[in-house]
């Protein structure tokens, strides 16, 4: 037969303990917000998915717009002249969620 003896009040003391720690996530939503947003930004360097898959080209008709506007070709997908989407990613933190985005009207997040 196994008998356990419980002691409650130092269980409930680091129950307490681990709610109070609990109760503001916001550090560890910063670290996963900033790893979030460097993960991001490597997939616009490499132009993956987040599955990794690569990113359809540009079509003939935008890379011709580029050219009539006289920004030059750049072939790489999603990265446009001012290649502001793919440095404008940031993270928004809160004691219960990071959200992960950019304030662009164009990025639809």
């Amino acid at each position: 037969m196994i008998r356990l003896d419980f002691k409650y009040e130092g269980v409930a003391a680091a129950l307490a303990e681990a709610t109070r720690r609990l109760d503001d996530m916001t550090p560890i939503y910063e670290d996963i917000g900033d790893y979030m947003v460097e993960a991001t930004k490597e997939r616009f360097r490499k132009g993956v998915d987040p599955d990794g898959d690569a990113w359809a080209p540009k079509s003939p008709a935008t890379l011709a717009a580029y050219l009539a506007r006289g920004d030059g070709v750049r072939p790489k997908p999603l990265i446009g002249p001012t290649r502001r989407l793919s440095s404008e990613v940031a993270r928004f933190v809160s004691r219960d969620s990071v959200e992960i985005g950019s304030a662009l009207e164009y990025s639809a997040v």
